[in-house]
């Protein structure tokens, strides 16, 4: 896909590479903020009960969990925090009856494993996608919230996550071929990138340049090859 033309300084900041520059990152993440849920969203949720895995019920916490997740945008940047904007909006889209992943499932699924791509929030959401397609598939607890008492995934059932799983998967798939459409096809890549995210994100062509790949190298992992057998030679 491409990467939008940006100077040293830019890419300090991140973006939502090959769909805009830092210039218009803000406005994206300004059109995605709704998504996300605020602070006093969890101070208000009091009295929640969450079934155990003994079969009881017992009061949640949501504090302990918007605690846990400001520690991992602490911890990983506010790019974490951008990524499951952008996730958010996706549920949206493709769940407009409200019945997808929850926001804070997304949420925890994601700042698992979340690994920062520095300026690079389409390698970052790309992998995410990837992560999230995993969980997606059982249930996600966390143990740092609640003794991994609570599975934030059971508002889907078997079929319900299966689907949800392959959605995941197939954002990751589009975001991939939308990176490495060529120069000019920005359009068509922006347009893939609309049919997963909504059209938030903007139509702009002209701030899409190609993207090298160097970036995205470095997000599969090294393989570990067997030792080549050398035979014993003599000489003369």
């Amino acid at each position: 896909m491409r990467r939008p033309r940006t100077n040293r300084s830019d890419r300090r900041k991140g973006a939502l590479s090959g769909i805009v520059v830092d210039s218009a990152r803000e406005a994206l993440v300004e059109n995605f903020a709704d998504a996300d849920l605020p602070q006093q969203q969890w101070e208000h949720m009091v009295d929640i009960m969450m079934a155990t895995r003994a079969g009881e019920w017992k009061a949640s916490d949501p504090e302990e969990v918007s605690r846990w997740f400001l520690d991992r945008v602490t911890e990983h940047t506010e790019q974490l925090r951008r990524v499951c904007r952008y996730l958010k909006a996706w549920r949206d889209r493709h769940w407009k009856a409200g019945d997808g992943p929850t926001s804070v499932c997304i949420m925890i699924a994601v700042a698992q494993s979340f690994e920062p791509q520095r300026g690079r929030d389409d390698l970052a959401l790309e992998r995410a996608a990837r992560v999230l397609a995993t969980a997606l598939k059982g249930e996600v607890r966390e143990q740092a919230i609640a003794d991994g008492a609570e599975d934030f995934n059971k508002r889907l059932d078997a079929a319900g996550r299966q689907a949800a799983s392959s959605l995941a998967e197939t954002l990751a798939d589009q975001l991939r071929a939308a990176r490495f459409k060529a120069s000019y096809l920005a359009g068509d890549a922006i347009e893939l990138v609309r049919r997963q995210l909504g059209e938030r994100v903007p139509y702009r062509p002209d701030l899409v340049e190609p993207d090298g790949g160097e970036d995205a190298v470095r997000l599969v992992g090294a393989e570990r090859v067997a030792r080549p057998v050398v035979k014993s030679t003599s000489a003369g």
